[in-house]
């Protein structure tokens, strides 16, 4: 297994594995914001490859943040194939983003998980991460025309 950037000749992959959060990604909406993270500078998207076959991802963006008067490394996604769980792949990927925060010199690393992903925020604590605070959302009507 390797870990590599991704790129645009990714997003069919990105999207499939960003569906198995249970997320409607896999449309033109879709597609045109995984071009718009892929373009970002500030976002980074991780691919996990074994043997020729794209198996997981982490994406996650790093912005300075003014109470902490240093970089924030959030991770967005982190998914792995439905048949390429448990094998490690999603800890390899987590520690390609606690890299990417070192190297950046990022004060923190944070995450927001939702409430039912209890699997996930068990993942997290085993790795370190631990419970604070709370995430608000407003969510945003969007414009169909």
């Amino acid at each position: 297994m390797h870990i590599r950037r991704a790129t645009e000749s990714d997003i069919p992959h990105i999207l499939r594995l960003v569906a198995q959060l249970d997320y409607e990604v896999e449309n033109e909406a879709g597609e045109a914001g995984a071009r718009a993270v892929l373009a970002d500078p500030a976002c980074v998207v991780l691919l996990a490859e074994d043997q020729g076959q794209v198996v997981g991802l982490v994406g996650f963006h790093i912005v300075p943040q003014l109470h902490h008067a240093a970089p924030v490394l959030t991770l967005d996604e982190l998914v792995v194939a439905e048949g390429a769980r448990g094998a490690g792949i999603g800890a390899e990927l987590l520690k390609a983003a606690v890299d990417h925060a070192r190297a950046a010199g990022c004060a923190v690393v944070d995450v927001a998980s939702a409430f039912r992903r209890t699997r996930a925020h068990q993942f997290y604590e085993d790795h370190g991460f631990v419970r604070h605070g709370i995430k608000l959302v407003l969510e945003l009507a969007r414009n169909d025309s």
